[in-house]
């Protein structure tokens, strides 16, 4: 397959639309990303006539595409992983378990390549050096770290081993004491309960319960039906509830048209289910 030709083609569509598509995108009736023609980790530059805007399924697939021209290239693979992994305006770009090994391998490759051999300098060594000073190490250790270094998978036998040598290891005083001090106890002054620090802090004090409007916060714990007064629409998340409806309960829905087949809808859907697929502009 001539990856080369299929990614010319997606340029050479994206470049023809491209003064209908800064139109479209001033008016937000569609969603578009900046692309860079000839990537910069080859040399590409930041000028306008190597930048393009593409949907994100395009850019989606110009960048497979280029990572099938160019396989290897460390720049092209990490943009490849952000895509699928990072957080984008439209969120993750989901892909096949399939797609997902291929891309995951690539790029593992890539990072193994980077990290393999990269030289350490002096203050790097004399940091190990000094960290190292004075440790004894028997020679049972010695053998179950050569053994982990070698397989890298530890058998129940290396496990219980490990277990072991690390059994009825002495500790310092300091250790000893941190150990024997009490957890601090702290009591909410809304509703006068008491417990640990981390606990209490993560479902008292601001977030009690007996706080009004609070009661979001424990929907996941008591599971309470909230309904709205207006429709009457329930919902186990009182916190869902207030941001997308109780606001927007009986008001009038944003309508945008298409602009390839004239249809209107709500202007999120539209955004995100039709302006792209719409069959007109798909010529299907």
């Amino acid at each position: 397959m001539n990856y080369q030709k299929i990614y010319d083609s997606i340029i050479n569509n994206a470049k023809s639309l491209e003064s209908i598509r800064i139109i479209e995108k001033k008016q937000k009736l569609n969603y578009f990303e900046r692309h860079h023609i000839i990537p910069r980790c080859l040399g590409g530059s930041d000028e306008k006539e190597n930048l393009v805007l593409l949907t994100a399924k395009e850019h989606y697939m110009c960048h497979r595409l280029l990572c099938e021209v160019y396989p290897g290239v460390r720049g092209l693979s990490f943009a490849m992983w952000n895509m699928i992994n990072g957080r984008t305006t439209q969120g993750r770009y989901l892909v096949s378990s399939r797609i997902y090994e291929r891309i995951k391998l690539a790029h593992a490759k890539v990072v193994s390549q980077r990290l393999s051999g990269v030289p350490k300098t002096a203050e790097q060594r004399l940091k190990m050096s000094e960290s190292a000073k004075g440790r004894i190490v028997s020679e049972e250790t010695k053998k179950l770290l050569s053994e982990i270094n070698r397989d890298k998978k530890l058998s129940s036998d290396t496990i219980a081993k490990i277990s072991k040598t690390l059994r009825g290891k002495p500790k310092s005083e300091q250790c000893k004491h941190n150990m024997r001090k009490p957890k601090p106890v702290v009591t909410c002054p809304h509703c006068g309960v008491s417990g640990g620090k981390n606990t209490m802090a993560q479902w008292h004090f601001d977030k009690c319960k007996s706080i009004p409007g609070n009661e979001h916060i424990h929907d996941i714990r008591t599971h309470t039906i909230h309904e709205c007064p207006k429709c009457g629409i329930r919902s186990t998340s009182l916190s869902n509830l207030t941001r997308y409806h109780f606001d927007n309960c009986g008001k009038k829905v944003d309508l945008r048209k298409c602009p390839h087949c004239s249809k209107e809808m709500d202007v999120r859907n539209a955004k995100k289910y039709h302006f792209d697929n719409c069959k007109f502009k798909l010529g299907t």
